[in-house]
Protein backbone atom coordinates (compact mmCIF):
# COMPACT_ATOMS: atom_id res chain seq x y z
CA UNK A 1 0.00 0.00 0.00
CA UNK A 2 1.59 3.22 -1.10
CA UNK A 3 -0.87 5.87 -0.01
CA UNK A 4 -3.38 6.39 2.79
CA UNK A 5 -5.73 9.36 2.81
CA UNK A 6 -7.71 10.41 5.86
CA UNK A 7 -10.60 12.54 4.62
CA UNK A 8 -12.42 14.40 7.38
CA UNK A 9 -14.93 17.18 7.87
CA UNK A 10 -13.76 19.99 10.14
CA UNK A 11 -10.42 20.82 11.69
CA UNK A 12 -8.90 18.89 14.57
CA UNK A 13 -9.28 21.41 17.36
CA UNK A 14 -7.96 19.74 20.50
CA UNK A 15 -4.18 20.01 20.82
CA UNK A 16 -3.82 16.63 22.53
CA UNK A 17 -5.56 14.99 19.55
CA UNK A 18 -3.34 16.91 17.12
CA UNK A 19 -0.27 15.75 19.06
CA UNK A 20 -1.44 12.13 19.00
CA UNK A 21 -2.13 12.26 15.28
CA UNK A 22 1.34 13.72 14.69
CA UNK A 23 2.91 10.81 16.59
CA UNK A 24 1.11 8.23 14.46
CA UNK A 25 1.81 10.12 11.23
CA UNK A 26 5.52 9.74 12.03
CA UNK A 27 5.06 6.07 12.87
CA UNK A 28 3.18 5.46 9.60
CA UNK A 29 5.89 7.08 7.46
CA UNK A 30 7.97 3.90 6.96
CA UNK A 31 4.89 2.02 5.73
CA UNK A 32 3.08 4.47 3.48
CA UNK A 33 2.53 8.06 2.48
CA UNK A 34 -0.28 9.24 4.74
CA UNK A 35 -2.09 12.53 4.24
CA UNK A 36 -5.01 14.34 5.85
CA UNK A 37 -7.61 16.21 3.83
CA UNK A 38 -9.81 18.46 5.93
CA UNK A 39 -12.98 19.92 4.45
CA UNK A 40 -14.97 22.77 5.89
CA UNK A 41 -18.18 21.61 7.56
CA UNK A 42 -21.52 22.79 6.27
CA UNK A 43 -23.24 25.55 8.20
CA UNK A 44 -25.52 23.40 10.34
CA UNK A 45 -27.44 26.41 11.59
CA UNK A 46 -28.51 27.81 8.23
CA UNK A 47 -29.06 24.65 6.21
CA UNK A 48 -31.03 21.43 6.40
CA UNK A 49 -29.44 18.14 7.41
CA UNK A 50 -29.98 16.74 3.91
CA UNK A 51 -28.32 19.72 2.21
CA UNK A 52 -25.45 19.71 4.72
CA UNK A 53 -24.77 16.03 4.03
CA UNK A 54 -24.86 16.64 0.27
CA UNK A 55 -22.44 19.59 0.54
CA UNK A 56 -20.02 17.61 2.65
CA UNK A 57 -20.27 14.55 0.38
CA UNK A 58 -19.30 16.70 -2.60
CA UNK A 59 -16.21 17.91 -0.74
CA UNK A 60 -15.29 14.37 0.32
CA UNK A 61 -15.65 13.04 -3.23
CA UNK A 62 -13.22 15.70 -4.48
CA UNK A 63 -10.41 13.82 -2.70
CA UNK A 64 -11.39 10.32 -3.83
CA UNK A 65 -10.13 8.71 -6.99
CA UNK A 66 -12.64 6.10 -8.22
CA UNK A 67 -9.74 3.64 -8.48
CA UNK A 68 -9.02 3.95 -4.73
CA UNK A 69 -10.53 1.74 -2.06
CA UNK A 70 -12.55 3.74 0.43
CA UNK A 71 -13.49 2.93 4.01
CA UNK A 72 -16.34 5.04 5.29
CA UNK A 73 -16.47 5.19 9.06
CA UNK A 74 -20.03 4.77 10.26
CA UNK A 75 -21.52 3.30 13.42
CA UNK A 76 -23.82 1.13 11.29
CA UNK A 77 -20.92 -0.34 9.33
CA UNK A 78 -19.16 -3.65 9.71
CA UNK A 79 -17.04 -4.16 12.83
CA UNK A 80 -13.63 -5.70 12.27
CA UNK A 81 -10.98 -6.84 14.69
CA UNK A 82 -7.59 -5.20 14.36
CA UNK A 83 -6.29 -8.33 12.66
CA UNK A 84 -9.22 -8.40 10.24
CA UNK A 85 -8.63 -4.74 9.35
CA UNK A 86 -4.96 -5.53 8.71
CA UNK A 87 -5.91 -8.45 6.47
CA UNK A 88 -8.41 -6.27 4.60
CA UNK A 89 -5.74 -3.63 4.00
CA UNK A 90 -3.37 -6.34 2.79
CA UNK A 91 -6.03 -7.83 0.50
CA UNK A 92 -6.73 -4.43 -1.07
CA UNK A 93 -3.01 -4.00 -1.77
CA UNK A 94 -2.94 -7.45 -3.39
CA UNK A 95 -6.03 -6.50 -5.41
CA UNK A 96 -4.02 -3.63 -6.90
CA UNK A 97 -5.32 -0.65 -4.96
CA UNK A 98 -2.41 1.74 -4.46
CA UNK A 99 -4.43 4.11 -2.30
CA UNK A 100 -6.80 3.63 0.61
CA UNK A 101 -9.15 6.32 1.87
CA UNK A 102 -10.63 6.54 5.35
CA UNK A 103 -13.56 8.95 5.57
CA UNK A 104 -14.96 10.52 8.72
CA UNK A 105 -18.08 12.60 8.22
CA UNK A 106 -19.26 15.71 9.97
CA UNK A 107 -21.79 16.25 12.75
CA UNK A 108 -24.61 14.68 10.72
CA UNK A 109 -22.51 11.74 9.54
CA UNK A 110 -22.23 10.64 5.91
CA UNK A 111 -24.70 11.18 3.06
CA UNK A 112 -26.63 7.99 2.21
CA UNK A 113 -25.40 7.91 -1.40
CA UNK A 114 -21.78 8.34 -0.31
CA UNK A 115 -22.18 5.39 2.07
CA UNK A 116 -22.87 3.22 -0.99
CA UNK A 117 -19.54 4.18 -2.54
CA UNK A 118 -17.29 2.50 -0.02
CA UNK A 119 -16.86 -0.13 2.66
CA UNK A 120 -18.78 0.90 5.79
CA UNK A 121 -16.45 0.40 8.74
CA UNK A 122 -17.63 0.57 12.34
CA UNK A 123 -15.44 0.74 15.41
CA UNK A 124 -18.39 0.33 17.76
CA UNK A 125 -22.15 0.65 18.07
CA UNK A 126 -21.42 3.75 20.11
CA UNK A 127 -20.97 7.23 18.68
CA UNK A 128 -17.55 8.79 19.21
CA UNK A 129 -16.49 12.41 19.29
CA UNK A 130 -15.30 13.12 15.75
CA UNK A 131 -12.11 14.76 16.97
CA UNK A 132 -11.12 11.87 19.20
CA UNK A 133 -12.13 9.26 16.63
CA UNK A 134 -9.44 10.57 14.28
CA UNK A 135 -6.81 9.50 16.77
CA UNK A 136 -8.44 6.08 17.25
CA UNK A 137 -8.55 5.58 13.47
CA UNK A 138 -4.95 6.49 12.73
CA UNK A 139 -3.77 4.28 15.59
CA UNK A 140 -5.69 1.32 14.14
CA UNK A 141 -4.26 1.95 10.67
CA UNK A 142 -0.77 2.02 12.17
CA UNK A 143 -1.57 -1.13 14.17
CA UNK A 144 -2.67 -2.82 10.92
CA UNK A 145 0.68 -2.17 9.28
CA UNK A 146 2.56 -3.46 12.33
CA UNK A 147 0.42 -6.61 12.34
CA UNK A 148 1.25 -7.20 8.68
CA UNK A 149 4.93 -6.61 9.39
CA UNK A 150 4.88 -8.89 12.42
CA UNK A 151 6.33 -6.33 14.83
CA UNK A 152 5.69 -6.54 18.55
CA UNK A 153 3.27 -3.59 18.72
CA UNK A 154 0.10 -5.73 18.61
CA UNK A 155 -0.49 -8.42 21.22
CA UNK A 156 -3.21 -11.04 21.11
Amino acid sequence: MKKIQFIVIGKTQDSYVQDGIAVFMQRLAPFCQATWHVSKPANYVTTTKKLALEQEAKQIRSFINPRDFTFICDEKGKSLTSIALAKTIEAKAIDGYSSLNFVIGGAFGIAPLLKQEGFLLSFSNMTFNHQLFRLLLIEQVYRSFTILQGSGYHHE
